[in-house]
């Protein structure tokens, strides 16, 4: 596709040795890019198995790029029917799909990577994707390699993708800019071959991102349609294959659009306006720099709760687009229309007049009805107690104004711009100086910044009442995408007016002065957090009796625990009631406020048997507030016979206890163990000290990590400390500092507190361990991480989960 954009040849069949020499260029620029996002994200490359930005949304996206990635290949008429939120339908459509993400990744998944592996592979290739799709974009219209190599760096890591680093749908921008790319290909040169790379980036474009699908085809159909009013002299032929393009597009991607369709009625999926009121940005919004850039995060407060409002795109990109603007020569840059010689103003006959007329009226009203609305939040006119006109918002109105204010325009402008003479848009534009690959730059631009302002707009709320897709987005700031696509054309007309107006020297000068600038503009700053990507043995025996399932995880959102329930079920596979994602199901919703509110009745109990849920799986160590309501219910329904006790395994402190629903589970009795731990407890003797408030025999390597504590700050010496026991001892723990950037060996030293409380361990002497450090090692940032690797006698690894912490 890049190839075929990129090229101005005629579409004759080219020698098979000029064809494998362009894919090999175009494979080492792809690797340029991918070679960069391994420097933007590292150390993720070097810990690939456990580096995300956080254990949220990663956790979620990894997720549905395992389960997409396993479908494809497995079950792919089962893909939307993903195992949470059991038993709804379509839960993949309760989120966004990632498939045309999985289609990159699918061979590394068939290679056998895990969930948080595969997710980091996606990473790296989002980020390396969006910067090769600008490159080509800003390649074609600029002829420029190192114009298209400099915007192809804004693109890939501008201060966007920063703020939504745990989005992995967002970082895969690169279709946007190779859309963009395909029309103004076509533009300059109607031919099938350009057509069917508009076609396969419309579709890869929708099968990756949901968002990006609404917003690009809007932006899309708006340039076309700009372009077809201002630029008219093209005809049936010019716009058939396009069009044909669009329409197979939209019929290939109605299989992945249907379930979303399904689950938005059958669950009444969709935001409030107050939701996205919360979410809409506002003109500061475009000022204000991301914390994890080095260059301007330093500038402002990093603790301002901005969530996705943080849209500045660097000084870089609006420098390069005031040159375009003040220094665009009158032939203008880039690919032009052919057949537009002469001008295309004509006179409008009088009888028209009153056309024109009609329209400026129309205008005249829809501002003020729009300007009624915004002051009042609702106009109503009545007549005799009748309701003859109601508007509760400026949105659609002000849209009509537009709308018409354009079509006025390309007609003839009013006489305060000139429109006596005849003169209107066409006229203008025909003898424009700006290309126009420059001027469907700025339509995105400008589509771009009227969406991402929301309901401070009245782009996105037009939509949001009109089109129901759009009442699924929550934060209309993501239509900035569009603003950075469209600046990316200008970054690569830019670059080129600046090395065109320089000689020799000067001219290598400048080029080196803006790699570095464009390096600076987007270097980020970024403190990874690192996952413990293992599976406790309870979902290791879940993967050998799928019968269990359906299950459900108590508890099912103490402190993220939900989103690590998705990852243990990348091992598993076996349908869970639990679940996260964009929308939750109501009877997860009414499970969930019930344990928050210590409410386990008879309709906790209805719902979980009408759900069909076999097994429950009690994870006592992560109950917390939850832990007396929960111990208390599972004490009353074992009691009345409609809980049975099946089997406890071994995690952290207490463990993990599963139990049966009998009435749901016919042949449970089959998978009850009743074998002794290693100090002579039974399953039923380790439940009971679990009700008593007692510790239980562990044969897995149990530990705590005391200094430093989560979150909090220390100056100069700090003593890193806490202890571990395991029934076969303890050969060593280590200390990992910045993601394992530093490791140091601890020491070892009693502590006859912890032995008192856990007497099972006599092999561990020395529990506890240490590393004292006078000051912050040199390379160590002030924000960094702390992991404890430990290795017990019979050679297993344990890993604690990463400390945050600040270290002056």
């Amino acid at each position: 596709m890049s190839a075929l954009l990129c090229s101005g040849a005629p579409p004759t069949r080219r020698p098979a040795s000029r064809r494998r020499s362009t894919a090999l260029r175009e494979t080492a620029f792809f690797a340029f890019f991918a070679a960069l996002s391994v420097a933007f994200t590292w150390p993720v490359a070097r810990r690939m198995g456990s580096a995300l930005s956080d254990q949220a949304d990663p956790l979620l996206n990894a997720w549905i790029l395992d389960w997409v990635s396993y479908a494809l290949t497995h079950a792919p008429l089962d893909l939307f029917s993903a195992p949470m939120y059991h038993p709804a339908l379509f839960t993949l459509a309760f989120s966004e799909n990632l498939i045309g993400i999985a289609l990159f990744v699918i061979p590394f998944h068939l290679a056998g990577l895990d969930a948080v592996s595969l997710y980091n592979v996606a990473q790296i290739l989002g980020f390396a994707h969006a910067g090769y799709g600008a490159f080509v974009l800003a390649r074609m219209v600029s002829r420029s390699t190192l114009a298209g190599i400099l915007a192809g760096v804004f693109f890939a890591f501008t201060q966007f993708k920063l703020d939504h680093l745990s989005h992995l749908q967002v970082l895969w921008s690169g279709w946007l800019p190779l859309l963009l790319a395909a029309f103004i290909a076509y533009w300059e040169k109607p031919t099938r071959r350009r057509a069917g790379a508009f076609f396969g980036a419309f579709v890869m474009n929708g099968l990756t991102n949901i968002h990006w699908l609404l917003f690009g085809s809007f932006a899309t159909a708006v340039t076309m349609v700009l372009f077809a009013v201002l630029y008219p002299r093209r005809g049936r032929d010019f716009w058939r294959p396009l069009l044909v393009a669009l329409l197979l597009g939209s019929l290939v991607l109605i299989p992945v659009l249907v379930p979303y369709a399904v689950v938005s009625r059958k669950y009444d999926m969709h935001r409030t306006l107050s939701e996205v009121e919360d979410a809409s940005p506002v003109w500061m919004d475009w000022l204000l720099s991301n914390p994890r850039n080095v260059l301007y995060g330093r500038i402002q407060d990093p603790t301002a709760p901005r969530g996705e409002r943080l849209l500045f795109p660097g000084l870089l990109a609006l420098f390069l687009m005031s040159s375009v603007l003040l220094m665009t020569p009158r032939a203008g840059l880039g690919p032009r229309a052919s057949g537009h010689g002469g001008t295309n103003e004509v006179a409008v006959p009088s009888s028209n007049e009153r056309y024109l007329r009609a329209i400026d009226i129309s205008i005249i009203i829809l501002a003020v009805v729009a300007w009624a609305a915004m002051v009042s939040q609702q106009l109503e006119v009545t007549r005799n107690g009748v309701s003859l006109l109601t508007v509760t918002r400026s949105s659609i109105p002000m849209t009509l104004a537009v709308v018409l204010i354009f079509v006025r325009f390309s007609i003839r402008l009013p006489p305060m711009f000139g429109g006596s003479n005849g003169k209107s848009l066409r006229g203008i534009l025909d003898r424009s100086r700006f290309s126009p690959a420059v001027w469907a730059g700025l339509f995105w631009i400008g589509v771009g910044m009227l969406g991402a302002f929301g309901t401070n707009a009245f782009l996105h709320p037009f939509l949001f009442r009109l089109v129901a897709p759009f009442r699924a987005v929550r934060a209309p700031g993501r239509w900035a995408i569009l603003t950075l696509t469209g600046l990316v054309v200008f970054i690569a007309i830019g670059v080129v007016l600046l090395l065109a107006a320089r000689k020799g020297w000067r001219r290598h000068a400048v080029a080196v002065a803006l790699c570095v600038a464009a390096a600076l503009d987007v270097w980020p700053n970024i403190r990874w957090d690192y996952a413990v990507n293992s599976f406790p043995p309870v979902y290791r025996w879940l993967a050998t009796a799928p019968e269990a399932g359906p299950i459900l995880q108590i508890p099912m959102v103490t402190a993220g625990v939900h989103y690590q329930y998705l990852m243990h079920q990348t091992h598993h596979r076996v349908p869970m009631l639990n679940g996260t994602s964009g929308f939750e199901p109501e009877f997860h919703q009414i499970l969930r406020a019930k344990i928050e509110h210590e409410q386990l009745d008879e309709e906790f109990w209805r719902i979980i048997e009408e759900t069909g849920c076999r097994t429950i799986i009690v994870s006592a160590d992560i109950l917390r507030e939850s832990r007396k309501p929960v111990l208390d219910w599972l004490e009353r329904e074992l009691a009345a016979g409609r809980l049975a006790f099946l089997r406890r395994f071994d995690r952290s402190f207490a463990g993990d206890y599963v139990f049966a629903i009998p009435a749901n589970f016919p042949g449970w009795q089959r998978f009850r163990d009743s074998r002794a731990d290693a100090i002579g407890h039974s399953p039923a003797e380790n439940l009971r000290r679990l009700f008593a408030g007692e510790f239980v025999y562990s044969d897995s390597t149990i530990a705590k990590l005391e200094v430093p504590a989560p979150h909090h700050e220390y100056n100069r010496e700090l003593h890193i400390s806490g202890w571990a026991l395991s029934p076969h001892g303890i050969r060593r723990a280590t200390i990992l500092l910045a993601g394992g950037k530093m490791r140091f060996d601890t020491q070892e030293f009693g502590r006859p507190d912890v032995h008192a409380l856990l007497p099972w361990y006599p092999k561990t002497k020395d529990p506890g361990f240490v590393v004292e450090m006078k000051k912050r090692p040199a390379g160590i940032p002030r924000q960094t991480t702390v992991e404890v690797e430990i290795e017990d006698g019979a050679g297993r690894i344990t890993r604690l989960p990463a400390v945050h912490f600040t270290w002056h």
